[in-house]
């Protein structure tokens, strides 16, 4: 069947159900099937949908939007599509939307409608193209009147204005500044109601136990506004607006919110500018706990030195951020004082100088286990065991383990 015979005969089943009612006799059901024949027949409905093209005005954005009663021109906008990742036509088809006479919006789907190629048949009119001549074989004589009708609805000849209502920007340019009328796109709202629908459906049938897709991962748009336009009327707005019942949504545009940073950079000292004893407090009173254990096994002694190994471990944490900063931060005046062996360390602008030359490498260590016992007694305090000289030297050798082999991980 062909897509425009395909087109009438659902506009007719349409047609019908709304006049067919339920007690009509036999006689009566007959007579409206027959009215429906002839109403949706190619020959009377494509003329009559022709001449009410004129009614409607085809645009891809529209200033009604702005303001109901702005009279500016429809207008048409053929964009090329870049998928660049910002939200603006060239991102989203540019679909085709209408406004005037909501009687008309038949001939809207119509023109809509998508014949075999992928094509609608308005470009199929406007291409003038053999397959849209095929389908209107039976009208041929009337085809010239009839592609013209209908592509009158393109508004080529009018005066290109804007409107007082529509909100304008002055946009700056080198020596001046350009007015600009803002146009809101309905493809756009349309795609992006289409989309947050979906995900919409998607969460629900994630958390649905009936669902096969029970527990799969979705996403989700946060702090989304619902704006209507039209009022009572969508249709006066446009279309597709009206089949949206008005309804559109807007995403969030407040800045974003400012968070500290996960590490700060250290000015005099890493180990006191840098690390929170907070971060460590479960650590060291579990070493601590270790360490009044009356039993001084092999068992023990692992776990001691498996705790060292996460105290080092998160601490080499923020050492592997501070080194995603650009490289140089060191090199500025804030951080003069910042010790070299230290900024050999921690900023990747040394990153070949620390792998080629060790000289850093005893200056960190020692003051690495130095802060790991000052830790310690600071967060114990008065419940601390004095370490010796031996358990110093225990978690010096951890720690210059550690910076070995961070130091060969990068070779």
């Amino acid at each position: 069947m062909s897509v425009i015979l395909e087109f009438l005969n659902k506009r007719k089943e349409k047609w019908l159900k709304g006049h067919i009612k339920a007690k009509m006799s036999d006689a009566d059901i007959a007579e409206v099937k027959a009215k429906a024949e002839e109403k949706f027949s190619m020959k009377q409905w494509m003329p009559d949908a022709a001449k009410r093209a004129k009614q409607l005005s085809l645009a891809t954005h529209v200033g009604k939007y702005s303001h109901p009663d702005a009279k500016a021109s429809s207008v048409i906008s053929i964009c090329n599509y870049r998928n660049d990742g910002y939200l603006h036509s060239g991102n989203v088809k540019c679909e085709l939307d209408a406004f005037g006479n909501a009687a008309a919006a038949d001939v809207f789907d119509f023109l809509l409608s998508v014949m075999n190629d992928g094509r609608t048949i308005f470009e199929h009119f406007e291409s003038d193209s053999d397959e849209i001549r095929c389908e209107l074989n039976l009208l041929k004589e009337q085809y010239q009147n009839l592609k013209d009708d209908f592509l009158a609805i393109r508004k080529d000849n009018q005066e290109i204005k804007s409107d007082e209502r529509i909100k304008q920007v002055y946009f700056p340019l080198s020596d001046t500044y350009h007015l600009l009328s803002i146009l809101t796109p309905p493809g756009i709202l349309n795609a992006l109601r289409t989309r947050i629908t979906e995900m919409r459906g998607e969460k629900k049938s994630s958390q649905d136990k009936k669902d096969e897709k029970y527990g799969q991962p979705f996403d989700e748009v946060y702090d989304l506004t619902e704006i209507a336009f039209g009022g009572a009327n969508p249709i006066n707005i446009g279309i597709s607006n009206n089949r949206r019942n008005g309804k559109a949504y807007l995403l969030s545009s407040r800045p974003p919110t400012i968070t500290n940073r996960e590490v700060t950079l250290p000015r005099h000292d890493f180990f006191y500018n840098t690390l929170r004893l907070k971060r460590f407090r479960e650590e060291f009173q579990y070493l601590h706990a270790l360490f009044k254990n009356d039993r001084n096994n092999l068992e023990i002694r692992n776990k001691i030195k498996n705790t060292l190994n996460v105290i080092v471990d998160n601490v080499m944490s923020s050492v592997y951020k501070l080194r995603e900063f650009e490289k140089g931060w060191s090199s500025i005046e804030s951080y003069s004082n910042l010790p070299m062996s230290q900024k050999i360390w921690l900023d990747d602008i040394y990153a070949e100088l620390r792998e080629k030359n060790g000289e850093w490498l005893d200056e960190v260590s020692l003051s690495f286990a130095r802060w790991i016992i000052r830790a310690y007694e600071s967060t114990l305090k008065d419940n601390r065991i004095v370490l010796g000289d031996g358990e110093a030297m225990f978690m010096r050798n951890q720690v210059e383990t550690a910076l070995m082999q961070d130091k060969g991980f990068l070779a």
